[in-house]
This record gives structure tokens, C-alpha cells and sequence, in this order.
């Protein structure tokens, strides 16, 4: 499973899937979960009233079983649709969360489920990589490495730039060349090594967009995340002031 599914910050949901009451208090014998692959989560959506599964381009995530693989008693699967290209270096699409739970979450019930009154498409993706150049695998947390979640009605505009910031936050890290705004760390188990390999385009799971009151700065808040690293997650917030970047911040301090 890759690092911290719980950085996903789905509009509608979190990741776990709902248990029966009888198995809420803990890991009851029998119960297991097991990494829903794509073709096991197109056919769940297949089963999705009004679900459009002409949108979908990778499908994935977790289902909970007792006993055997034959008794699924949930399923949570992240949807996406194929990025499409908005400007240069710049591709958009979207991504659905479905939640498959029992009827009765007070019994165990195999392989029945109440509708999921979501089933669409309701949060926003960007990517700074041609999906013709990444290939999703499965993963029970839905991650597609270098498509990230965007909020706010982020321009393409201001993605181009905070792409450009990102590399020249890297490169300042790494001291090739000087900064020309403060970088404050607050960290407690990343180095700079660590920091400088999450830093990276492909690494960014969401970005999101703030106005800090009474400040006359607009900051861009993001997570990245290394694969290669569990714990490697960092928040990055880089701050405009008079349209120049005035601080960034880096905080490692992310409940996984």
C-alpha cells in the first residue's frame, strides 16, 4: 500500500470503509482487507446506479471481506477520468470516490450494499505529465503518482507558476543558488535529503489556494509525498506578496 492515504483529502469522504458495528472495536477474527485492482473496481461500478463509466480511465482502492475473498462486506474506489490538456504543460480531469457499505452496518453482510448516493465526479485533478506518460497501478489508497487534487478554481495560470516555484524551492534546498525569500522548516523526521527527493512535481498529491487575512499575501498549500519514503510526507505553503513570493514554509508534522 503506498504512504499515507489519508493526505487524499477527498471532498466527500475518507478513505476507510465503513465496518459493521460488529467488527468497529477492532480487528475481529476473520476480518481482512484486501487492494481492489482495476478490473475487480470497474466491475463494482458497473454496479453503481448512474454511475458513467464510459469517464472512467483508472479505477482502484480497498475492499473489506470476512472470512473469505468470496464474502466482501465494503469497498472504497477511487475513480479517475483521463487529464485532458488546458494549456501548456497543463492537464485537468477529475475524480470520483465511491463508498460501498452493508445495508445494515449492525450485521455482517456479504457481497449487498446500500447505494451510494455520490458516484460522480466531484473532485478536481491537475497534472503537470501527459497521461499518455503515466501508467497507474493499483493501490488500495487510489494514489495515481503526478495527478494531484487542485481547489479553489486554481487557474492555469497560476499552475504553470507554482510549477516554476516548486523547482526553484528545490533548487534553493539544495543550494544552487541563493533565495531570495525566507524558507522556515518546521520538521521533526525529514531531512534535507528527504526533502529535496519528495519536492518534485510528480510527488504532489493536492494543492489548494488561500487568501491569510489581513495580509495581502495569497499562499499556495500542497503535500507531497516520496514513495520511496512512509513517512516522507511534507506540507509546503509558498506565500505571494505584490506578486513576488514573500516566505515558504515546510512542515513534516502530517497524521498518516
Amino acid at each position: 500500500m503506498r504512504a499515507l492515504p489519508a493526505l487524499l483529502l477527498l471532498v466527500c469522504s475518507s478513505a476507510a470503509t465503513y465496518l459493521p458495528d460488529a467488527l468497529a472495536d477492532g480487528y475481529s477474527t476473520g476480518y481482512s482487507q484486501q487492494t481492489l485492482d482495476e478490473a475487480a473496481a470497474r466491475r463494482a461500478l458497473a454496479s453503481v446506479p448512474g454511475f458513467k463509466m464510459d469517464d472512467v480511465w483508472f479505477a482502484a482502492g480497498m475492499e473489506n471481506y470476512y472470512k473469505s475473498p468470496s464474502c466482501i462486506t465494503g469497498r472504497s474506489i477511487y475513480v479517475f477520468t483521463k487529464p485532458t490538456n488546458t494549456a501548456a504543460g497543463i492537464w485537468r480531469g477529475k475524480k470520483a470516490y465511491v463508498e460501498q457499505d452493508p445495508p445494515d452496518r449492525s450485521k455482517i453482510t456479504c457481497n449487498e450494499f446500500k447505494p451510494d448516493p455520490r458516484g460522480g465526479f466531484e473532485v478536481n485533478t491537475a497534472s503537470y505529465i501527459d497521461p499518455d506518460d503515466i501508467h497507474p497501478d493499483e493501490a488500495s489508497d487510489g494514489q495515481v503518482p503526478g495527478i494531484f487534487q487542485i481547489h479553489e478554481g486554481i487557474t492555469d495560470e497560476e499552475l504553470t507558476t507554482i510549477s516554476k516555484e516548486i523547482a526553484d524551492v528545490r533548487s534553493c534546498l539544495m543550494k544552487e543558488h541563493e533565495c531570495g525569500y525566507q524558507i522556515t522548516k518546521e520538521l521533526g523526521h525529514t531531512t534535507d535529503h528527504d526533502l529535496t527527493a519528495a519536492l518534485k512535481v510528480k510527488n504532489l498529491l493536492t494543492m489548494s489556494v488561500g487568501k491569510p487575512p489581513d495580509t495581502g499575501t495569497t499562499c499556495y498549500s500542497m503535500i507531497f509525498v516520496d514513495e520511496k519514503l512512509y513517512s516522507g510526507a511534507v506540507g509546503v505553503d509558498i506565500c505571494y506578496l505584490n506578486g513576488k513570493v514573500s516566505d515558504v514554509t515546510l512542515n513534516d508534522d502530517i497524521v498518516e
